[in-house]
C-alpha cells in the first residue's frame, strides 16, 4: 500500500547544495529511519531494493526556456554537459538543486505564459505610444544600461527577478553579459 513507502520516504532527510541524499546517509542521519530499517522486515526489504537503483538517472530533461545565470563561469558551480540529441550546454543538476534553495544560482523561465503575455502587451504599448516596432532578432545583448539596471536590483515587474531574494542575488552577481 502507498502508506508504507510514503511513511518511509518522509523519514528521509533532504539533500543539500547539489548533494543528493543517499539511503546510507539517511540511515545515519535519521534515527527513526534506522530503527524502522532494523526492526521492520518490509522497511529493510524496501530500502535494500532501493539501494540497487539509487543514483540511476531515469532520464535527462531540458527546460525549454530555462536559463541559469552566475557571476563566474558555470563550471565553478555545476557540472555541465551537452543536451541529449543536441548541441546546447546544460547543467547536470536539476532545476531545484541549481536554484535559490540549492547551489543558489539565478534561474529564469522565459516561457512562463504570464511572461509571454507581458512581453506581448509591452510590445503593443511601445508600438501604440512610441510608434516603434521592436524586432527581438536585432536587440543587442551588449547594452550597458540594461546591465546597470539589473545590477541595481530595479527588477520589479520581471517576475523571475522581482522577489527580495532574486533582487539581492542580481545585485550581488552584477551581470555584464548573457551567454
Amino acid at each position: 500500500p502507498y502508506s508504507g513507502p510514503d511513511r518511509i520516504s518522509k523519514m528521509i532527510p533532504l539533500g543539500w547544495q547539489g548533494h543528493a541524499m543517499t539511503i546510507d546517509r539517511a540511515l545515519e542521519q535519521s534515527p527513526e529511519l534506522k530503527i524502522a530499517y532494523t526492526i521492520e522486515n518490509e522497511t529493510k526489504r524496501l530500502l535494500d531494493l532501493a539501494r540497487k537503483v539509487e543514483g540511476v538517472v531515469r532520464h535527462a530533461s531540458v527546460h525549454a526556456a530555462g536559463v541559469v545565470i552566475a557571476d563566474k563561469p558555470l563550471t565553478e558551480y555545476v557540472p555541465l554537459q551537452r543536451e541529449p540529441n543536441g548541441e546546447k550546454i546544460i547543467t547536470q543538476y536539476d532545476m531545484y538543486t541549481v536554484g535559490e534553495d540549492g547551489v543558489g544560482l539565478l534561474k529564469i523561465d522565459f516561457l512562463g505564459l504570464r511572461n509571454l503575455t507581458i512581453i506581448q502587451e509591452a510590445l503593443r504599448f511601445i508600438r501604440e505610444n512610441q510608434g516603434m516596432t521592436v524586432d527581438f532578432s536585432k536587440v543587442s545583448f551588449d547594452d550597458p544600461k540594461t546591465y546597470e539596471l539589473l545590477a541595481s536590483g530595479e527588477t520589479t515587474g520581471i517576475f523571475q527577478l522581482e522577489s527580495a531574494g532574486m533582487r539581492r542575488y542580481i545585485k550581488e552577481l552584477k551581470p555584464t553579459a548573457i551567454f
